[in-house]
């Protein structure tokens, strides 16, 4: 199942993160990450003015990479529970 689009006004994702994304006058979405304050795929970078929506590619916790948000809307103790999962799980399975 695909995550919803995201408005890159809203929030955006994490640095590494494997995204889809569209440009705000293109339907077809482009697949990529974000890094460096820039969506990125496999022939340009885009600016975050750019670019109207994104959503993740794969909606497992696990492949989510940890890192600190881009943007402050994301809140800490989100990204503290998210780490205790992925740690839990890894603990579970040795």
């Amino acid at each position: 199942m695909q995550d919803q689009w995201n408005y890159s006004s809203s929030f955006l994702p994490y640095t590494g993160e494997p995204i889809e994304f569209r440009l705000e006058e293109r339907e077809q979405p482009l697949h990529g990450i974000f890094a460096d304050g820039v969506f990125h795929s496999r022939w340009a970078d885009y600016a975050q003015n750019l670019v109207g929506s994104w959503r993740r590619l794969d909606t497992s916790p696990e492949a989510w990479p940890i890192a600190a948000p881009e943007s402050p809307t994301r809140s800490f103790s989100g990204i503290v529970k998210r780490m205790k999962m992925i740690v839990s799980r890894s603990h579970a399975t040795t």
